[in-house]
Formats: C-alpha cells, sequence, structure tokens
C-alpha cells in the first residue's frame, strides 16, 4: 500500500492528540540522559588531554625545526594520541551499550503510544535494558553499524584525498587545482552511499523495539525488504522536515543561540511521524507475507484491538 507524506504526517498529529505534552517529557528524558552522559564524556576527555598537554610544554614540542621548516608536528602527536585514543574509546562505547538500547525503548514508546488511548508507562523508554534483552539489542543495533560504516569508507577516503590533493595543488601552483572540482563532485556523489546505506538500516531499532528477540539478521534482513523501493520516498519525507530546521536555525539566530532549545519541541512530531512511517512498512511487509504479527512480538489477532484513528486505515495495531 503506497503511502504520502502528509498522511503519515496527519497521523502522527492524530497519535500526539491530548498527548503531546506525554510525548515532550519521554522525548526530554532520553535527550537529557544523552546529553548528561556526553557532557560527562568530554569532561572526562578534557582531564585526559591535561597530562599530555602539559607534557607537551614541558618538552618544548612546539619549538620550531629549522630542518624541517615546520614544527614537530609528529612529535605532538605522538604525545596526544593515547589522549585521543581514549577519547575516541569513551566516544564510541556509549553509543553501542547506552545510546542504542535508549533509541529503541524510545521508539518502543512511540509505537505503543500511536497504539494506546492513553500514553504509555515511561519505563517503556528503557526496555531494552532488560536483563533477557540488552545484550541482544547491543549486538543487533552494532553489527548494522559495521554495514554502514564499510558503505561509509569510499566517501571517506575520496574527503580525505579531496583535501590532500587540493593542498598539494595548491602550493605547486600546478594545473592539477583545476581538477579539484572534478574530485569534490566525486566526493559528494559518494556521499550517497552512506545515505543509502542508513536508509536500509532505519528500521532496525523498531524492529527490535516491536521484538527484541527477533535477532540481528533478521532485522537487518527484514529492515532492506521494508525500505526496497521506498529509499527515496522515505528520503523525501525526513527532507519534508527541512523548514522546521531552518525556523529552528532562525530562532536561535535571533536569540542569540538560546532559540536552539526549541528544537526539543519539534521531537515528538518527528518521532511520531517516524513511527506512522514504520507502521505503514510494517503493515506492507505483513500483507506481503515477508513477516508474520508474531514474529513481531505481537498477540495472535484474535486478541482485542485498540481502536483505530479515523485517517489510519491500517489500524494502530500496525
Amino acid at each position: 500500500m503506497s503511502w504520502t507524506c502528509s498522511e503519515l504526517k496527519t497521523r502522527a498529529k492524530y497519535s500526539l492528540t491530548n498527548k503531546y505534552w506525554s510525548a515532550l517529557l519521554a522525548s526530554l528524558i532520553l535527550v537529557g540522559i544523552t546529553y548528561g552522559v556526553t557532557w560527562i564524556i568530554s569532561l572526562f576527555s578534557s582531564f585526559a588531554m591535561i597530562p599530555a598537554f602539559f607534557s607537551t610544554l614541558l618538552n618544548n614540542s612546539y619549538s620550531y625545526n629549522t630542518a624541517y621548516g615546520g614544527y614537530a608536528f609528529f612529535q605532538v602527536m605522538t604525545t596526544f594520541l593515547p589522549s585521543i585514543a581514549i577519547t575516541m574509546v569513551l566516544s564510541i562505547l556509549p553509543q553501542f551499550f547506552l545510546y542504542s538500547p535508549m533509541t529503541v525503548g524510545g521508539n518502543n514508546w512511540y509505537s505503543r503510544n500511536r497504539e494506546m488511548p492513553s500514553r504509555p508507562n515511561y519505563k517503556t523508554l528503557f526496555c531494552a535494558f532488560q536483563s533477557k534483552h540488552y545484550l541482544k539489542v547491543v549486538g543487533a543495533t552494532a553489527y548494522p553499524f559495521l554495514f554502514q560504516l564499510l558503505w561509509s569508507l569510499p566517501y571517506i577516503g575520496s574527503y580525505i584525498l579531496f583535501f590532500v590533493f587540493f593542498a598539494v595543488s595548491s602550493n605547486s601552483d600546478s594545473s592539477l587545482l583545476m581538477l579539484t572540482p572534478l574530485l569534490l563532485l566525486v566526493t559528494l556523489g559518494l556521499l550517497a552511499l552512506p545515505i543509502i546505506a542508513s536508509l536500509r538500516y532505519t528500521f532496525i531499532p523498531w524492529i527490535l523495539a516491536d521484538n527484541p528477540e527477533i535477532g540481528y539478521r533478521r532485522a537487518m534482513e527484514l529492515s532492506k525488504q521494508m525500505t526496497y523501493g521506498q529509499k527515496g520516498h522515505i528520503f523525501g519525507l525526513y527532507w519534508s522536515f527541512f523548514p522546521w530546521y531552518l525556523a529552528v536555525l532562525g530562532a536561535a539566530f535571533l536569540t542569540c543561540g538560546f532559540g536552539a532549545v526549541s528544537i526539543v519541541f519539534l521531537i515528538p512530531y518527528l518521532q511520531a511521524t517516524q513511527a506512522e512511517l514504520y507502521a505503514q512498512c510494517r503493515h506492507n511487509a505483513i500483507q506481503s507475507g515477508l513477516c508474520s504479527f508474531e514474529e513481531l512480538g505481537f498477540l495472535p489477532q484474535s486478541a482485542p484491538q485498540p481502536q483505530a484513528s479515523p485517517s489510519d486505515p491500517n489500524g494502530p495495531t500496525m
């Protein structure tokens, strides 16, 4: 069954009727924890840099090196390398062990919110941290991350090559400088690869929210099947929120940055729309025989079902 952006947004607004502030509180809980942990990690990373910084100053690593005609760059990088490694580890580990399970919990809350006449319990936000689900959720979200990283390597390599090429051609006053626009176009073209990968696996956290026991292989396969032939449409839905981001940017500009906080009031609408998108694609997958209600953790259809939205032909349990 086809869908339009306006239809999904209309259903999202309906699901937030009389429950917007509850949804906002749910989103603020997740955002608060995320930014709180990020701030703590940044603080520890800063402290990790302090010994290397003073060591560099005491060793006078910034002294000018006339033999090489520049600063002792590699000596400085060697001094800071352990601190940089610690910072990278502290930044990556929470993504797998904290942020991803929280994303699954948030998706679960918004999926249940569209199915229930009252708002779900806030404990739903932390459902992925249950001992029987936690490691499976972590593994199922980490595995696709590696695939997305592989899809990003051509773009990353081209991005680095562009700046190296530009620096070399600029310093040598070579005619090679004329080729930099072509390399820039290639780099921008390769940007499509990580975008396609992220769209392909976009439903994995939603699938895990329905059934954390489904396994990473099946979640990846099902997400690819749900998004097959829909990636352009999904990208268009995400892009349709661009005017809202411009409005937030304008508010931030007019208020010297304080208006950026207004983005949090947009999160419930964004999440509710994504919940409707997943529900629609899930409905199409079930109708096509790609999966079943039971596989996604639902009760048999003979069980009582919540009342459907007037604007949602699939019903809120889809």
